[in-house]
């Protein structure tokens, strides 16, 4: 086997604390401890050549070999350094280094962890103390080792063997988002990057918990992966689409929303003591913010060539309801309503002219209405304004239209599901609980608008700045369309 076989040799790579590997019973003499067959970026930045040096190494690779199962055979401690030797299957020693923690932090670590202790003492107070003091440098880690491991099925840590700790600690100290998920159960452990992962909401309960039960809603999406990752395969994704119920409050404008769209850049490696898999690596970047980003970008572009083309106001709106109509995603109903000013200036006349996932006669967009604005309903200077229940028309005109003909703002509509009842589900499966309402003038303000649109927001996404600041985009597209 070649060096390049090792398991999980990509993520030694990339750990930010010194890693060699060297072949079993290769080393013949302390010199040779410095020649490793591989090395990790940390260790060649590594400053240790002395005797020493070399005489602890030469002596762990060898009591490694001839006692790998015995932890105090496999750990060795220099001035400077704790080194773990794990044996592997394939005639490999892999050596971790983790920096050793000065005296004064030392005992700063072990005061934290006393506060932490409940009354009554755990088992896991019989560790080493140079892996608490290990693990306690990050919040994760402080809480693996307060959690009740007994009552799971990896058992108490002090059982734990020497490479689980090694996965665990590498686990913990990873610079990027990690969950390792251990044995057949696969139990999540994960570092606090990968909390972001997880949302406040999942992160209260996940730790300890397995993958299914973590994570319920994509389970029967990934099962099959986390199937073949215990079986020994790599598994890797890009921009993956990802429904995951993370946060424990309400997204969009109104109620709470149920799954979030999120996209995630994802792996699964499985994790190896020798020849066999004890579960599974999750390495995981969010991609939620570009994915979607770049597809609101193409409506924006897509839009701009269309609708420059039109040669009239029918085929102008003709053409933005069939740009509006490719993005079902980010608007799950679109209704459109021309705009005619009656004599007397303080009414408008306004004329269904179409609209996207809204059947025909539905009660959500009458054929005509008429609108009174007066001079007591005054403009406001805010960007965006948001409908209150006190502002909403009945059920029968159920639009705040005279907020929207009279601040000609972006107009906010909330818990609009009993007004969405029967529409066609575009995009998710799920009904659309919010929507925005906007005017588009074919000249200045001051003019009388040309143009209604009603849009619901997705209701898998929260209405956060970045979705404002498209739909600030978006009406300005389509206004200085309306206008050339």
């Amino acid at each position: 086997m070649s060096l390049g076989d090792v398991p999980l040799l990509q993520f030694l790579a990339r750990r930010p604390q010194p890693v060699w590997v060297n072949r079993a019973g290769e080393i013949a003499n302390p010199l040779d401890a410095l020649k490793p067959h591989w090395t990790n970026a940390a260790y060649d930045q590594l400053d240790e050549t002395g005797v020493e040096w070399q005489q602890i190494t030469f002596n762990l690779h060898h009591r490694c070999i001839e006692r790998p199962s015995d932890p105090e055979a496999c750990t060795a401690v220099s001035s400077n350094w704790i080194l773990v030797a794990t044996l592997l299957d394939e005639g490999f020693v892999v050596v971790t280094a983790t920096r050793r923690v000065d005296a004064g932090l030392r005992q700063a670590v072990h005061g934290v962890l006393a506060l932490l202790q409940p009354p009554t003492p755990t088992p896991e107070l019989a560790l080493d103390p140079q892996l608490i003091a290990l693990w306690s440098r990050t919040g994760m880690g402080r809480m693996v080792l307060q959690f009740p491991w007994d009552n799971t099925p990896l058992g108490p840590i002090s059982d734990w063997s020497e490479s689980t700790k090694m996965l665990v600690s590498m686990t913990l100290e990873w610079p990027e988002r990690l969950c390792l998920y251990l044995g057949d159960e696969m139990i999540a452990i994960y570092n606090d990057d990968y909390i972001k992962v997880l949302g406040q909401k999942k992160h209260a309960t996940a730790l300890g918990r397995s993958y299914k039960d973590v994570h319920p809603e994509i389970w029967e999406a990934l099962k099959g992966y986390c199937c073949r990752a215990l079986a020994g395969n790599v598994i890797y994704h890009r921009d993956n689409l990802v429904l995951m119920d993370r946060e424990p409050t309400g997204m969009g404008m109104g109620e709470a929303i149920g799954l979030e769209e999120t996209y995630h850049i994802w792996s699964f490696v499985p994790a190896r003591v020798g020849s066999s898999v004890v579960g599974f690596i999750n390495e995981s970047s969010e991609a939620t913010a570009r994915v979607i980003a770049e597809r609101r970008v193409r409506t924006l572009r897509a839009l701009s060539i269309a609708t420059s083309l039109a040669t009239s106001q029918e085929l102008f709106f003709n053409t933005t309801l069939d740009v509006l109509a490719k993005n079902a995603i980010d608007f799950p109903f679109v209704i459109m309503y021309s705009v005619h000013p009656l004599p007397d200036r303080e009414r408008y006349k306004l004329v269904f002219h179409s609209s996207l996932g809204v059947p025909h006669g539905h009660s959500a967009a009458p054929s005509t209405l008429t609108v009174r604005v007066t001079s007591a309903n005054h403009k406001t200077s805010s960007t965006t304004s948001s409908c209150t229940a006190a502002t909403k028309l009945p059920i029968t005109t159920p639009w705040p239209f005279v907020e929207c003909l009279t601040t000609q703002q972006v107009v906010n509509v909330p818990n609009i599901g009993k007004i969405t009842e029967g529409l066609e589900r575009r995009g998710w499966d799920q009904q659309c609980e919010d929507a925005i309402m906007f005017t588009v003038n074919a000249g200045s303000k001051e003019d009388a608008p040309a143009l209604v649109i009603i849009a619901g927001l997705n209701p898998c996404r929260p209405f956060d700045d970045d979705y404002r600041g498209f739909i600030d985009l978006l009406v300005k597209q389509i206004s200085s369309g309306l206008t050339m």
